[in-house]
């Protein structure tokens, strides 16, 4: 989560020129919302659908390597796909939501003489 709160916040902070021009074109605030989110959102999902995707071949490992007898059910269950996908979109929110305050409160002269 915090790697990609980080990236959202370089991010919006090197767009800051960028979200100043989309307000002088009249864009909204729910037009700059919906990028900054959608790209937070994108990338948390990216990252998510990874990590899910690499823990089917892992458990697998997991099930030759361990002996029967120290685990003896070693599943996945569907609730734990559920959770992971839910914390997925959880953390995407989370990650966007200063980034999103930062550029709708930034007025749009000083987003031009932002330097940075």
């Amino acid at each position: 989560m915090l790697v990609l709160a980080n990236t959202m916040i370089m991010s919006a902070r090197e767009r800051t020129r960028e979200y100043a021009v989309f307000k002088a074109l009249g864009f909204s605030g729910g037009h700059l919302t919906g990028l900054i989110i959608g790209e937070s959102l994108l990338i948390s999902a990216l990252g998510g659908t990874a990590g899910l995707a690499l823990t089917f071949p892992v458990i697998a490992g997991f099930e030759q390597a361990i002996p029967k007898g120290i685990f003896p059910v070693f599943q996945l269950e569907p609730v734990t796909i559920i959770l992971s996908l839910s914390a997925v979109l959880f953390i995407g929110l989370a990650a966007g939501f200063f980034p999103v305050q930062r550029a709708l409160s930034t007025r749009i002269i000083d987003g031009f003489r932002f330097v940075g």
